[in-house]
């Protein structure tokens, strides 16, 4: 497949530049009639995806474009032929999908145990390459079984975040619906990709007039590259020192989660009833979504796991004091103007917050009738309520923070510093990713494939890793339901030491929030 294309190398920007050098992998399952037909349809949807967007062909490599700053990176086309081709294929014919389901696939389970080492097989690159081997920025691998064909598409996550790669799945499937080359061409023409190399130089050109642009805040979020598992390879022998890291999904009842929201919300609502003296109170959000909830639900979770037991010496629960938690942001429409939905650069801050449920718990004695009000509506009790509640806020009142003026100052303080590789974002002890806004569920890859079976994200790292897959994951792999957003189950694939992963297995609020749990 001739799929090497010309275009004109273009700068990374500085929010390129804050993400670890690391492959992040999406694998999209088909059940399909004809494995043979799908995968030529695959084929010539690649080539034609190279033709509308040359750059994907390319490779990361050092700029001489940027004399004012080091360790600059820059995609430029790549040697021809390509090192590594753009589409390989994998016969697994003696296999059919069903045979590679995850364990434990039933959506009346709590969880299911991620196959991690088949799944990494399927795979055209691995999650890091060595600093001297040139880094593609796409690759893709159709695994071909005798009923069923997972595309693996793997992207340089120097180039993309995880809603800019998505945009090159919602075109390949498009381009896998049309019919004609006129459609094509057209499909093409209505899009901004020739446009995004102009649109990274408006991020990179982003500033703000603020003169003290090298905020605590933005110190406290990047750091230098001492990424310690944030940006390692996985444990690989007995002799490794660091944990082996478990992954697992876990997927929760949209009812339970719309219930636990709805609950905060009313003891929002009834702690802005009477005028409060606490700070904890002075600036509280009109509402809490159900995103902001589910993170804060996790955070606090996945903290009562990691120190299951433990004692401070005030004699208060080890969890509640300072677990340093970070949700990543898509910031595209806080720019102003806005960057196109179809920007594929890396628009993504984070906010850091520490775990600490002292806040609401402190003003609870105020609020008499809140207890049994609150598990009368909504069948929970308040003191598992309050943490979540406070968290969500928290969570809530960052996110307003965050404009134009924000996103100009952070880039200025990423861009006053002259090696751009001295700054990344600083791991935190849990990571909330959410692509539960990604429409991956809802694609139609035309009439040999139709719509994905199964949506896994990335083998993870990262101990402390969260991600909110796309909505329409239902907690079984062949459930064949389509749902809307609103009624799709929350399926989050979580990382962690194995002795914790057990722990959590066993959380009561886990239990509460997944389909098997009762009010």
């Amino acid at each position: 497949m001739d799929t090497n294309r010309s275009f004109e190398p273009f700068v990374l920007t500085p929010l390129d530049h804050i993400i670890p050098d690391c492959f992040v992998s999406y694998q999209l399952s088909f059940q399909v009639r004809d494995p043979n037909k799908a995968l030529q349809a695959i084929s010539q949807g690649i080539t034609h995806l190279a033709s509308c967007i040359p750059f994907i062909t390319g490779e990361v490599v050092a700029s001489t474009q940027d004399p004012g700053h080091k360790n600059v990176f820059e995609v430029q086309p790549s040697a021809t032929p390509l090192v590594i081709p753009l589409l390989q294929v994998k016969f697994r014919t003696s296999h059919t999908l069903r045979d590679e389901t995850p364990t434990g696939t039933n959506s009346s389970k709590i969880h299911e145990t991620v196959s991690t080492t088949s799944r990494v097989n399927y795979d055209p690159l691995p999650i890091f390459l060595p600093g001297t081997q040139a880094k593609p920025v796409v690759r893709f691998q159709a695994n071909v079984f005798n009923d069923a064909i997972i595309l693996s598409m793997v992207y340089n996550h120097l180039v993309f975040d995880g809603t800019g790669a998505h945009v090159i799945l919602e075109l390949l499937a498009e381009l896998l619906r049309v019919q004609s080359s006129a459609e094509r061409n057209e499909l093409s023409a209505d899009r901004t990709f020739n446009q995004e190399a102009t649109l990274r130089k408006f991020v990179t050109g982003a500033s703000s007039d603020t003169e003290n642009i090298c905020l605590d805040h933005f110190a406290r979020a990047f750091s230098m590259p001492a990424l310690g598992n944030f940006g390692e390879p996985l444990p690989n022998s007995a002799s490794d020192p660091r944990p082996v890291i478990s992954e697992d999904l876990f997927v929760f009842s949209p009812e339970k989660v719309d219930a636990l929201k709805e609950a905060c919300n009313y003891v929002l609502t009834k702690l802005r009833e009477e005028p409060l003296d606490t700070p904890t109170c002075v600036a509280l959000p009109s509402f809490v979504s159900s995103n902001n909830v589910v993170t804060a639900m996790l955070w606090i979770s996945i903290s009562k796991a990691r120190h299951y037991g433990e004692i401070t010496s005030d004699q208060q629960p080890r969890w509640r004091r300072g677990e340093n938690c970070s949700m990543a942001v898509n910031i595209r429409a806080s720019f102003s103007p806005s960057l196109p939905k179809t920007y594929m650069g890396n628009a993504v801050t984070n906010i850091r917050l520490t775990v600490d449920s002292a806040g609401f718990s402190q003003i609870l004695p105020r609020f008499p009738n809140l207890r049994m009000q609150v598990k009368r509506l909504f069948g929970v009790e308040i003191e598992i309520l309050l943490p979540i509640a406070d968290l969500a806020y928290r969570i809530r009142s960052e996110l307003n923070k965050i404009n134009d003026s924000y996103v100009r100052t952070l880039n200025s303080f990423l861009k006053s510093h002259e090696d751009w590789s001295s700054m990344k974002i600083t791991p935190p002890d849990i990571l909330v990713t959410s692509w539960r806004h990604l429409t991956t569920y809802q694609l139609d890859f035309g009439p040999h494939l139709g719509h994905i079976d199964r949506f896994d994200g990335p083998k993870s790292s990262f101990d402390g890793g969260c991600v909110i897959l796309p909505a329409g994951h239902s907690g079984s792999a062949f459930a064949g339901e389509k749902m809307t957003s609103c009624q799709a189950p929350w399926a989050v694939q979580i990382s962690l030491s194995q002795p914790t992963m057990e722990i959590l297995k066993k959380d009561d609020l886990f239990y509460w929030a997944s389909k098997g749990g009762e009010s």
